[in-house]
């Protein structure tokens, strides 16, 4: 049986180095992220296939997302799809927390076709998340719907997005309640798994590969 001593000492060693290795792993995550950050041109614009450089930016959480960093913006492209300031793509309605008690907010997810990549214009006006808002808005105008989509996003992605809509959402004034949530995606699934089984390769180097789920969680890179 231990001393009061003993247990003295190992509180006061546990009080001493529990900061110290949570700083040392906070310290090692930043590293990491920048080290991603600078090849991230690279491995997305050749592997996943986004033609924009400024478009896509390394995530921790989800492998990529928006590039929000407005001072990327080309005035040669003045149409591409810009972010709020929460890095979700734009619509025309944000909502306060004033009115948050009869506000009826809905999380989209999905990839590019929710996101509204093609239907580029200024101000996102014509993205299908801005032309479904607007549309319901017309209907109920407590409406504010949050495009939370990206280009590529699978639906462990989309999960991945709606909890930390959930766990953040209530510090922000311009972020609604949810009473809705829309997955307007599960296409990047289906190709997926179409690539896995036509891809005997991928099979046999990722079937012990428990971590990114034979391919189907996220993108190899």
């Amino acid at each position: 049986m231990k001393s009061f001593k003993d247990i003295r000492k190992i509180a006061s060693y546990t009080v001493l180095f529990t900061p110290l290795i949570i700083l040392a792993f906070e310290l090692s995550l930043g590293v990491g992220s920048t080290y991603f950050k600078r090849n991230s041109r690279s491995i997305f614009n050749s592997s996943v296939g986004y033609n924009s450089l400024n478009r896509t930016t390394f995530d921790t959480i989800t492998g990529w997302r928006h590039n929000c960093d407005f001072s990327l913006v080309h005035m040669d492209n003045p149409n591409d799809i810009i972010c709020n300031r929460h890095g979700f793509a734009k619509t025309p309605y944000i909502s306060e927390k004033i009115s948050s008690d009869t506000t009826l907010g809905i999380l989209l997810l999905g990839n590019s076709v929710a996101m509204g990549e093609g239907l580029y214009s200024r101000d996102n006006k014509l993205t299908f998340a801005s032309q479904l808002e607007t549309s319901l808005r017309s209907k109920d105008n407590q409406i504010d719907l949050i495009n939370a989509a990206y280009s590529g996003y699978n639906s462990w992605q989309e999960h991945a997005e709606t909890v930390r809509y959930l766990n953040s959402y209530i510090l922000y004034n311009d972020l609604p309640k949810l009473s809705l949530i829309v997955s307007f995606g599960g296409i990047q699934d289906f190709w997926n798994f179409i690539r896995l089984l036509a891809n005997n390769s991928i099979i046999e180097e990722n079937l012990s590969n428990y971590k990114n789920a034979n391919g189907l969680m996220i993108h190899n890179t």
